[in-house]
């Protein structure tokens, strides 16, 4: 924790906090992985069928769930930022319903006032609030899983300038029938700009193709992501390997970040309730750790 006279305070807040941490676009929370499974595959979770944090990264994964499920992540950074995330889906007659929300509070920061009286203020706040559609469509004879997504986001530096945005994600999935087989394509944080005080800055809205193919007792999974307002493709891949029904091993890799690159994993599965561990190698952040739990509910 730091501090720093008002004066420069106020260039700080202006100016590093304000701008977009990562690239062109705003709001990096929106990007970063909402589960410890879907961080150890390298972010690569476009093609992921049955699993409610898949909805992140294409909403038409959402209609693929068999059972209720409710998905946990909370995380604590080495530089007093928290981020958690819950996500939950529901299927029903017509469809599976969901929602989720992401939360990201990058901690305390401490200066002197112009009167030089030392405050203690959140350096920046921030959540998004979403819910989620998905149901399974026909489409020239073949079945597609379609979804979408509404989120509300809100930022608030400092806590003195609160901006919101509201944006959508889109998504399909589709599994060959004759092949183990499945892509995705999605358009993820399509919405209007965070306004603090007379520019916005965009969303990271990105464009993301994905495919997964489905060994005996593994799968690799690919993703492609475009990011549209860096101009960037961010290629990524994972593996994720089954040790009988009893555990899984997972690998990953980020090309083309500044931040991540390579990760590791694993998760387990007792009857109704999943555990899942990722350690990420970062770049500029330091290493992390993440631990998220999935709750499922027969129907």
């Amino acid at each position: 924790m730091k501090k720093y006279p008002a004066v420069v305070a106020a260039v700080l807040f202006g100016g590093v906090f304000a701008a977009p941490l990562f690239g062109a676009s705003s709001a990096y929370f929106l990007t970063r992985p909402p589960s410890a499974r879907a961080a150890a595959l390298g972010d690569a979770f476009g093609a992921i069928e049955d699993d409610v944090s898949g909805v992140k990264y294409n909403p038409g994964s959402l209609s693929t769930l068999t059972h209720r499920q409710l998905a946990v992540m909370y995380n604590k950074g080495f530089a007093d930022d928290t981020h958690a995330n819950v996500t939950g889906g529901m299927p029903f007659k017509s469809g599976v319903a969901g929602f989720s929300l992401d939360y990201y509070d990058a901690g305390s920061l401490e200066f002197f006032d112009s009167a030089w009286n030392e405050k203690t203020v959140s350096a920046e706040r921030n959540f998004a609030l979403g819910v989620s559609y998905g149901r399974k469509l026909s489409f020239c004879g073949r079945e597609i899983n379609a979804g979408a997504t509404l989120k509300y986001v809100s930022s608030t530096l400092v806590e003195y300038k609160t901006a919101t945005a509201i944006a959508a994600d889109f998504g399909a999935l589709y599994s060959f029938e004759n092949a183990p087989v499945t892509c995705g394509l999605s358009f993820l944080n399509i919405g209007t700009p965070l306004k603090y005080i007379s520019e916005g800055d965009p969303l990271p809205a990105s464009a993301r193709l994905s495919g997964r193919y489905q060994f005996e007792n593994y799968f690799v999974i690919t993703d492609a992501s475009y990011l549209i307002f860096d101009k960037v493709v961010v290629p990524s891949v994972g593996v994720e390997y089954a040790l009988k029904n009893i555990a899984a091993l997972r690998c990953g890799y980020k090309f083309n970040s500044d931040v991540e690159g390579l990760s590791f994993g694993v998760g387990s599965r007792v009857k109704n309730f999943g555990i899942n561990y990722s350690f990420g190698l970062n770049k500029i952040l330091g290493n992390s750790h993440l631990i998220s739990i999935t709750m499922y509910f027969p129907r």
